[in-house]
């Protein structure tokens, strides 16, 4: 019984290690080569059907012309307030200690030695 779960286990092991069918180049017709690909353009001066021109890009207020959010939330206003504008309770940015340390985004003027 042992020796029959450890050949299970091999050909499982073997079924689950093998290249899956997506990724070989045989079908049921028969083997595919790996032709290489090349880029070329496509001529469409002697196509059979008419290429159709389009008529610029779909956008849903032609679609659904009768949907919008005005008419979903009649009550919604974007600024029911006007802002207010006041003083702040933090403290001003410019008495803080680290606006007066040197910028370090500007270099000092090089030195050079004297010959």
């Amino acid at each position: 019984m042992r020796i029959a779960t450890w050949i299970g286990a091999v050909i499982v092991g073997m079924l689950l290690a093998a290249s899956a069918r997506a990724q070989s180049t045989q079908n049921l017709l028969g083997s595919l080569g790996n032709f290489p690909q090349a880029n070329q353009p496509i001529d469409m001066s002697n196509v059979i059907a008419p290429v159709p021109r389009s008529s610029g890009p779909l956008h849903l207020n032609n679609v659904f012309s009768s949907l919008s959010l005005t008419r979903l939330f009649p009550n919604l206003s974007r600024n029911a307030k006007p802002p207010s504008f006041g003083t702040s309770p933090f403290p001003a940015p410019s008495t803080f200690p680290s606006t007066k340390y040197p910028n370090s985004f500007q270099p000092t003027a090089p030195i050079f030695p004297k010959q």
